[in-house]
């Protein structure tokens, strides 16, 4: 079973009306930096780069979800030949985020992303935390053989 979705789907019409009539929230901004740690090495025949990664999550006085969240990433990317590298997902801008504990509360998402892309990760560490919630650690590295499969499935 699988949903196939266009990436510029208009929104149905009664779903654009019935957003129309929810109480408008405030804005919430996603910042993503990335720091360059300048520590290289050679990972799989690649020159690997250290970085660090920090994503915050800001918001207005009047948005729905007040929930601070950042996300912390320590890892090491690769940079793969255009020949590789497949077209992504495009990248969105701006959303709209329903409030899960009020759903007739509208938030406007924007994200702010670095103006160049981090790269292949090959191995990082993620400690995620919103609220009040303990944080989440997230840990993954690419075995020579997952890169021998990623390699073959990205061409």
């Amino acid at each position: 079973t699988y949903l196939e979705a266009p990436f510029d789907a208009p929104a149905a019409a009664g779903f654009a009306d019935a957003l129309d009539k929810r109480k408008k929230g405030g804005q919430i901004t996603y910042s993503t930096t990335v720091t360059d740690t300048g520590e290289t090495q050679t990972m799989f025949g690649f020159k690997a780069r250290h970085l660090k990664t920090v994503v915050s999550k800001d918001f207005s006085a009047v948005a729905c979800d007040k929930r601070p969240q950042r996300v912390d990433t320590d890892g090491w990317y690769i940079d793969l030949p255009e020949t590789v590298t497949c077209a992504t997902v495009p990248v969105r801008e701006a959303a709209i985020q329903i409030d899960s504990k009020n759903p007739d509360c509208v938030d406007e998402v924007r994200y702010e992303r670095p103006q160049t892309s981090p790269g292949y990760p090959i191995r990082y560490t993620s400690v995620a935390a919103i609220g009040d919630e303990a944080p989440v650690t997230t840990t993954m590295e690419v075995t020579k053989g997952m890169m021998n499969a990623s390699l073959r499935l990205l061409a």
